[in-house]
């Protein structure tokens, strides 16, 4: 197999440009020119002329926006970001508590509608391949778009260790394809500060909204899995906190800047505002929560399912005062389960949660148990 592989951000010429520029400007400091850039000026040019001439193979990823986002600051951190720092260096990066990063994350990242709008802006701009044509095949994880002028396989990145040899051997005929990690943020020198980031960093409720409201996410991922990006880095009840001033983006000009954590989910599902979380499933019993925010004082029910035929019905309605720290409602939405004598046969069952009524699956509610 013989291809020319290239790694790049952008065709966009505007784009390439302020690439460009950014770098000639700042080329004392930095040393170089990305080769990212001038590869995407080769490419840029090169599929303009192209008129047919070439088929193009390309390889995309798709992420959760808001780890992507905090992934693509921290790497521009030292190179971009923290270049005018006049303590800049090796530790400049490293020496900041996570407060200070998030505070350069809003400020000073100019990044956040990008995994938004790329598709639109360059795939089908370039090559006419609109991904959002079609339902894209969450189950699977990847899917591959034919043009006139490219081929593009698209893969989630939450599903890339499981599904990489089965997509590129369809792609590219490439049988018994392995991965191997590199530019991963823990082999990084930043990669403490990031952990720590990671760990504690939470985002504004406008923020939510803008992420998961959005076409991508609601094409690349299902509802369950916004919700569990939400939990991970909302914070119910909380209010909008840091907006950068001016708004950096076109989206963040049209954000919902007042909203709640409750408020932000009502505008990303709708009336379907139920949610909740199993904390543990083992054979002994279940715990975990479920509330609608919509209706923060009502006590959900939650209906336990045993290899599909319904086992019980559990009111969710005592306390546990992790969830009222948490902002869900008063505390009283938690329910607890003993597994009966008679599961306990040694063998293993599919346990599923969901709330009493309806179709929603808890978070987490899918288990498979040995009893």
């Amino acid at each position: 197999m013989n291809y020319n592989i290239y790694q790049i951000h952008s065709l966009r010429k505007r784009v390439l440009k302020d690439e460009e520029k950014f770098f000639l400007n700042n080329f004392d400091y930095l040393k170089t020119i990305d080769e990212f850039v001038l590869y995407g000026q080769f490419l840029s040019r090169k599929i303009r002329n192209n008129r047919g001439k070439h088929q193009y193979k390309i390889v995309t990823l798709i992420r959760d926006p808001i780890a992507r986002n905090i992934s693509a600051f921290f790497n521009n951190l030292e190179r971009r970001i923290l270049r005018m720092d006049p303590n800049n260096g090796a530790e400049a990066t490293t020496g900041q508590d996570p407060e200070q990063l998030m505070e350069r994350f809003w400020q000073d990242f100019d990044q956040h509608d990008v995994p938004l709008i790329w598709f639109n802006a360059e795939l089908k701009r370039a090559f006419g391949i609109d991904v959002y044509q079609r339902k894209f095949p969450k189950w699977r994880g990847f899917d591959i778009y034919r043009g006139e002028t490219a081929d593009v396989l698209l893969i989630r990145l939450e599903n890339l260790r499981d599904c990489a040899a089965e997509a590129f051997e369809e792609f590219l005929g490439i049988p018994d394809f392995a991965l191997k990690d590199v530019n991963v943020g823990r082999d990084k020198t930043y990669s403490e500060t990031y952990k720590r980031f990671l760990d504690s960093a939470t985002v504004s409720p406008w923020y939510l909204e803008m992420m998961y409201n959005s076409q991508y996410a609601r094409h690349f991922y299902t509802r369950d899995e916004i919700l569990g990006f939400m939990d991970r880095w909302g914070r119910p009840g909380s209010r909008t906190e840091l907006m950068p001033s001016p708004p950096n983006t076109e989206f963040m000009k049209r954000a919902k800047k007042s909203l709640t954590f409750e408020e932000a989910l009502v505008e990303i599902f709708g009336d379907d505002t139920y949610y909740g979380y199993v904390d543990h499933c083992d054979s002994r019993g279940i715990l975990g929560w479920a509330q609608n925010y919509r209706a923060p004082s009502e006590r959900l029910s939650v209906e336990l399912v045993v290899d599909g035929n319904r086992l019980e019905t559990v009111k969710a309605d005592f306390y546990r005062e992790d969830l009222l720290e948490a902002g869900i409602g008063d505390g009283k939405h938690a329910f607890y389960y003993v597994f009966p004598l008679e599961l306990k046969d040694g063998r293993s069952h599919e346990i599923e949660a969901k709330i009493a009524g309806t179709d929603r699956v808890l978070v987490n509610g899918h288990h498979t148990v040995r009893f």
